[in-house]
């Protein structure tokens, strides 16, 4: 199943093809379980049953970000994403996290604009050592957006359980 590939992976990290997954799907997979399940941990990863996942970008940064030529491209692919984004299916979301950290930033991705959402610094917070959260609504509350780092490493289960508090009233 297409929209559900990845439910044998054991919720692990893959060390040694032992069947587990990346840093980044356990951290899907933790808020998952943090919205849906009491944060108990499930045994498979489940995430992608409820949780639509795309990419602002398919360029991988950790050796590139300095690379001026590929910043040139990956800034390029991120504004044909924005027309993607556009489109009348991401209204239907109510519930958006932009998991990217300063992309949004660096790349000119406006996302008050187009996802017609409103920035809450009342209501945006940080719990230290890079974990944030900048939170945006459409008007009448109807949809939050969550901006935050990008879900991988030194991730705090802090951060998820807060994301997971905002995100439910929402679901």
């Amino acid at each position: 199943n297409p929209l559900y590939s990845h439910g044998a992976q054991l919720n692990t990290l893959n060390r040694n093809n032992n069947g587990g997954t990346s840093h980044t799907y356990l951290k899907y997979q933790k808020l998952y379980q943090f919205i849906f399940n009491e944060g108990q941990k499930m045994e498979h990863i489940s995430f992608q049953k409820e949780f639509f996942i795309t990419e602002l970008s398919d360029i991988p940064t950790q050796k590139s970000f300095h690379d001026l030529k590929l910043n040139e491209i990956r800034k390029g692919a991120v504004q044909k994403r924005i027309d993607f984004f556009r489109q009348p299916f991401f209204d239907h979301f109510s519930v958006i996290i932009i998991a990217a950290g300063h992309y949004p930033k660096l790349y000119d991705f406006d996302m008050e604009s187009i996802f017609n959402v409103e920035y809450k610094l009342d209501e945006s917070f940080e719990l230290g050592k890079g974990n944030w959260c900048n939170i945006h609504y459409e008007s009448g509350k109807k949809k939050i957006l969550i901006h935050t780092r990008q879900l991988s490493t030194n991730v705090f289960d802090k951060l998820l359980r807060k994301m997971a508090e905002l995100i439910r009233p929402f679901i």
